[in-house]
């Protein structure tokens, strides 16, 4: 909510730093393996939302990366399609679009699996209007 709120505040930096901070700390401290996994994908896939949104896409793309085989590796699954989704639309803004569609997919059939479907619906949305892509 902080970060939202600095966002809003048009404090896109601060934000950044905020939530690169709370990344780090969170990888230093490995109590519980599963948990960390799980905070570590939420942290991530709301500092790769700030970094898409502030141009930072490679940056965003290599986190995106890093959480999604941090998630994988210690079955924290939560955040995965919200991280894919965030993935396909660095691509889609550094030209490489050779993977978008099947994240896309993966995100949509994700969220579907998660039994969030308000969500599916939001990037079955996007996916059209952003990226020309047509999910059925």
């Amino acid at each position: 909510m902080m970060a939202k709120a600095f966002y809003i505040e048009n404090m896109k930096e601060d934000v950044i730093e905020m939530l690169y901070k709370l990344v780090i700390n969170l990888k230093k401290r490995c109590v519980d393996q599963l948990e960390n996994a799980r905070n570590l994908t939420f942290v991530s896939y709301h500092l790769t939302c700030y970094l898409g949104l502030s141009g930072r896409y490679d940056e965003a793309l290599a986190l995106c990366n890093e959480a999604i085989e941090i998630g994988g590796k210690n079955y924290a699954f939560n955040y995965l399609p919200e991280l894919k989704y965030n993935k396909a639309y660095c691509l889609h803004h550094l030209n490489r679009h050779d993977e978008v569609e099947a994240l896309i997919h993966q995100a949509y059939y994700g969220c579907l699996s998660h039994e969030e479907k308000f969500l599916a619906d939001e990037i079955k949305e996007r996916a059209e209007k952003n990226f020309g892509i047509i999910i059925k």
